[in-house]
């Protein structure tokens, strides 16, 4: 990210500083492909090491259509919220700005990108018993088809770069 982004990005300790990346990434469509296009390789990476060690993984993962990750996914659920629901909770959980906020969501893809590509979608603009009471339904549902459905998932790790060797997923 340093070589990307320049080594402003890091604080004083050399931990990353999340909003001087934002400030930048977000800045433009072209710096957000450009974040993405550095991330990517990493995620996939740990995320199918991760669902090889763990089995069924729960990914949260807003870019996942994006870094192709869905490909090995068995099922994927949207979970959307209105925008102005979606910038109340992130100003709350990551003490931004307005603007900080909108430069994040704008750099968003808009729901229906979402909509068009998930399993299922999930509203989630009321509480948190109401949100619960729907992933719940949506995920018996899920696993029951799971263990219906067992048999492509390795190839489809496979199809994301990935080989097994020694046992263990690795990129060729």
């Amino acid at each position: 990210l340093c070589e990307v982004f320049g080594y402003e990005i890091l604080n004083a300790d050399g931990t990353l500083n999340r909003k001087k990346l934002a400030s930048i990434a977000f800045a433009s469509p072209d710096k957000t492909e450009l974040l993405n296009n550095t991330i990517f390789p990493f995620i996939k990476v740990l995320v199918l090491k991760k669902a090889e060690y763990d089995g069924n993984t729960i990914l949260d993962a807003p870019t996942l259509f994006e870094s192709e990750l869905d490909k090995v996914c068995f099922k994927t659920i949207a979970i959307l919220a209105d925008k102005d629901i979606r910038l109340k909770r992130i100003i709350e959980r990551d003490n931004l700005t307005v603007e900080e906020a909108l430069l994040r969501i704008n750099a968003g893809k808009d729901d229906n990108y979402y909509i068009e590509r998930a399993d299922y979608v999930i509203y989630n603009n009321g509480d948190e018993c109401e949100f619960l009471r729907k992933i719940t339904k949506i995920l018996e549902e899920i696993l029951f088809d799971r263990w219906k459905d067992m048999s492509d998932i390795k190839e489809l790790k496979e199809q994301l770069f990935l080989t097994k060797k020694n046992g263990r997923l690795v990129e060729d």
